[in-house]
């Protein structure tokens, strides 16, 4: 813990957790058994054991937390945030070629009240599950609603310009791809929108933020993700693309390249800590050579992967890849992929992933779990100096989660309780950038029953436009 200098009479701060069982995720991955974090303004002043800060801050609010675990805030690295309208919507079974349409025309008739709507219903569903932060893809026409969406509730944006592709559609480089009537794929129009959210990035500590991102997964040329990579690093910010989902784009790419696309990437010199590629789920040899020691970050979306059966349980080699110094972080993708926006479960889902690549009954644990759901996923957006653990000068982004519930008893390894027992329910505080956005498990930012009656109109309304009626299989009788 830093002590403040000079007198020492109490210092005063804004906020005071203590009788936290404290994870930091620090350097040392240190945990508290009696611990307490001091917050002043949107920083953390003071982290250690209850006694030492106790003795040296008052917080005009404090917490006792009795016991219950505290942890930095979750980070969600990849969602298409706007696609909450259609949570589970796309009828199954379906191909691949079926539900890139629904997904063009999904995206070619949502307005940008319907994206404010859904993209309001998913953070809120994000913080609710003790995400602090998530980075957007660049597939949202109005990144602008979505930067209220998130001031709304309270936590952490990485906006990107919407569509950024020159080469094909959904669906690879093929020329009858379906696409965004509203985005053609054209490398002038990319060029032209390229950077435009880099303007919200005048205050590190602001909650939205921009990056740059293109669409990726064989829909772009290598004059688009070049000049996308230069802007990125001028401006400091992530470098991020869809890459390898599965063996449709990958094959494109392998055509289209010549070689294997993470061959080509590193020869472009794309792959650094600047970069992170969503999904990677197919991985060849010479590519796993070629992305040791690069440092780069792969967003794992191990959830969706399973539902579209791409074989990335089977056939991945994301525990390969972070052996060889790939930074993985965690991402949800969208609704209709993954269900729910829950961080904590794909953490859960990565370790078990994990051991059938490696055929290795402890392949990844629970502490890897939660360094891809935080510290991970801070170095994946660019953000590491400022998120993603619990440390003095950091940002005060961080969740206070219950341990009396039925599926975290009885009390016994708290990390692995967290990781594989730990759901929403768990969830009682909510702080991002020193602010409480959750108190007793209930935003304290928006109407919640609000927010879901909204979105279900909202859904219910685009859905319509595009002729969509989602059935189960089985005979509704009315």
């Amino acid at each position: 813990m830093d002590l403040p200098p000079g007198d020492p009479a109490p210092q005063r701060c804004d906020l005071l957790v203590h009788n936290a069982y404290l994870i930091t995720v620090n350097a040392d991955r240190e945990i508290y058994l009696d611990g307490a974090l001091a917050v002043r303004g949107r920083h953390l002043v003071a982290v250690g054991r209850s006694a030492d800060v106790r003795t040296r801050w008052r917080g005009a609010r404090e917490i006792d937390a009795h016991g219950a675990v505290v942890h930095p805030g979750f980070i969600e690295t990849h969602m298409h945030i706007a696609l909450h309208g259609a949570r589970n919507a796309i009828n199954e079974p379906v191909r691949w070629d079926e539900q890139q349409k629904f997904y063009a025309d999904y995206w070619s008739v949502i307005s940008e009240e319907d994206e404010f709507v859904g993209s309001q219903l998913a953070i809120l569903e994000l913080v609710k599950y003790g995400a602090t932060a998530f980075m957007d893809c660049g597939t949202t026409h109005a990144p602008d609603a979505v930067a209220r969406a998130s001031e709304a509730v309270g936590i952490r944006a990485r906006l990107a310009d919407p569509f950024l592709w020159d080469v094909g559609g959904f669906g690879g480089a093929e020329e009858d791809s379906p696409t965004v009537d509203r985005a053609p794929a054209d490398l002038e129009r990319s060029l032209s929108l390229l950077g435009g959210q880099l303007a919200r990035n005048t205050d590190p500590t602001d909650l939205v933020q921009g990056h740059i991102a293109i669409i990726g997964m064989a829909t772009c040329s290598d004059e688009l993700t070049a000049a996308a990579k230069d802007a990125a690093r001028r401006a400091g910010v992530t470098f991020n693309q869809h890459q390898s989902y599965c063996q449709v784009d990958v094959a494109d790419d392998d055509t289209r390249l010549g070689r294997h696309p993470l061959v080509h990437f590193a020869e472009l010199g794309i792959l650094d800590a600047g970069t992170t590629f969503a999904h990677v789920n197919i991985v060849r040899d010479d590519e796993l050579e070629a992305v040791t020691g690069t440092g780069f970050s792969v967003s794992w979306n191990p959830i969706s992967s399973q539902m579209y059966g791409v074989g990335a349980t089977a056939h991945g080699r994301h525990y390969q890849m972070g052996r060889r110094g790939v930074n993985l972080a965690l991402g949800s993708d969208s609704p209709n992929y993954t269900g729910r926006f829950d961080t904590g479960a794909q953490a859960f889902q990565a370790i078990l992933s994990s051991r059938d690549q490696a055929l290795d009954a402890v392949a990844l644990n629970a502490e890897d779990g939660l360094e891809m759901a935080t510290i991970n996923g801070a170095r994946a957006i660019s953000a590491e100096s400022l998120l993603g653990s619990l440390e003095v000068g950091k940002l005060a982004d961080f969740v206070i989660r219950r341990t009396d519930t039925l599926e975290t008893t009885p009390v016994t390894n708290r990390v692995q309780n967290l990781i594989y027992s730990s759901r929403s329910t768990g969830i009682d505080v909510v702080v991002c950038n020193g602010v409480i956005v959750v108190a007793g498990g209930v935003s304290t930012m928006v109407d919640e029953d609000e927010v879901r009656r909204s979105a279900q109109e909202s859904s219910s309304k685009l859905l319509a436009r595009i002729g969509y009626q989602p059935k189960t299989i089985w005979p509704e009788i009315s």
